[in-house]
């Protein structure tokens, strides 16, 4: 059901704030706030975390339901930045008004809490983190459970599903201070999650930092960031869990060299520092000693030569593969263009990108092109009709 209050509350929260720059987060603040905000006047984003159609505890029907709403709601003028790569696939279906930045955690937070592993306790620690939902699966997690007897399990959080820990050798913490349950990360062995769907959670990219062995389902967001075999291990049953973490334990599977390579992989790719220079790119970009002939012709060698070595094979290549050897790779093409000065070219500029971008020309000299004369660059834009190459229909 439609949410009209809170679509009021945004409506007047805008009005009220007049924001320059908004970001919803989640699928609940995406529909209303992309329906509420009259977002021509200003740069709005969303970002999913999890796409409801992607949830497994509904009716096909519901799913498509869910499906059409990301799909109408994906026409209104927000970006759309995924959380990983995996649900920037998904978001590039509804939208190619999409890009992505990786989740990221605050490593420096965390390095006080970092335990190499040099062997594996006996008994076997083992632990997951997050609320007892349907979507942790703690059914799943319950029958691992059952089938390491030995093992001693632990759930951080607590939730309505709670019941569905019956094993004995469970250990359902709680909520409990952020603090403590670094503690208890940092003491176990390994550190599952056996989701039916996610974005991409922080629970698992902590864990992987403070180097625990990591075993994942299969899906959108633990994938992206498990490289199975690597930095942990993706698994698809109960049995394969337990039969993992006992060929880990007994020292049949080099486990230690997994947290190793994952506490690395997260310090490179999935720290905040990076998060927020990522944010900062497409908030906002500067173009110094740039041109677009220069550009194509670089990314024209790159492909070429990565052809070359095999990387990419010539029938794959298309408009969305050379986007990734462009200066913008990730950035979204440009809806608008405003040319100031009374200039009519495009100078060498975006080339490629404003393939379907919208041009708006004025006379008014750059340096007093202030917020009115953006607002009214952006309210002309808001009365074209935008097809993107297609014809339109009489």
């Amino acid at each position: 059901m439609f949410n009209f209050k809170a679509y009021r509350d945004v409506r007047r929260w805008y009005i009220k704030i007049d924001p320059d720059i908004v970001h919803f987060h989640s699928s609940a603040s995406g529909f209303v706030g992309r329906w509420a905000l009259p977002c021509k006047k200003l740069s709005a984003f969303y970002t999913p975390h999890g796409y409801s159609f992607l949830m497994r505890n509904g009716t096909k029907f519901k799913r498509f339901l869910f499906w059409l709403i990301e799909y109408l709601s994906a026409k209104r003028s927000a970006v759309t930045i995924a959380c990983s790569e995996g649900e920037y696939k998904e978001a590039m279906k509804l939208s190619k008004r999409s890009t992505y930045v990786n989740n990221g955690i605050n490593t420096k937070n965390l390095k006080s809490f970092v335990r190499s592993i040099s062997k594996i306790q006996h008994p076997i620690k083992i632990c997951t983190s997050g609320r007892i939902l349907y979507q942790k699966n703690p059914k799943l997690f319950n029958e691992i459970a059952r089938l390491l007897p030995e093992a001693q399990f632990i759930w951080i959080g607590e939730g309505e599903l709670e019941s569905e820990l019956t094993s004995p050798n469970i250990c359902v913490t709680g909520w409990i201070k952020r603090e403590e349950a670094l503690n208890i990360i940092k003491d176990v062995d390994f550190f599952i999650l056996p989701s039916l769907w996610e974005g991409l959670p922080i629970s698992l990219l902590e864990a992987m930092y403070l180097k625990k062995i990591c075993l994942v389902s299969d899906v959108i967001g633990n994938r992206d960031v498990i490289k199975n075999g690597i930095n942990g291990l993706i698994c698809h049953s109960a049995n394969e869990y337990a039969d993992l973490i006992r060929s880990i334990a007994d020292g049949k599977v080099e486990g230690v060299l997994f947290a190793e390579h994952a506490s690395n992989d997260i310090e490179e790719d999935y720290n905040i520092d990076l998060m927020a220079q990522k944010y900062d790119e497409i908030y906002f970009q500067i173009a110094l000693n740039y041109g677009s002939r220069d550009e194509i012709i670089r990314g024209i060698r790159k492909l070429a030569q990565d052809a070359a070595d095999g990387k990419v094979k010539p029938e794959e290549i298309d408009e969305h593969v050379f986007d990734n050897y462009l200066d913008t790779a990730g950035i979204p093409d440009p809806d608008l263009m405003i040319r100031t000065s009374g200039e009519l070219r495009l100078s060498n500029f975006l080339l490629w990108q404003m393939a379907y971008t919208e041009f708006y020309f004025t006379d008014v000299a750059w340096p007093d092109f202030n917020k009115a004369e953006l607002i009214k660059a952006i309210e002309k834009y808001n009365q074209r009709d935008r097809r993107y190459g297609g014809v339109k229909e009489e």
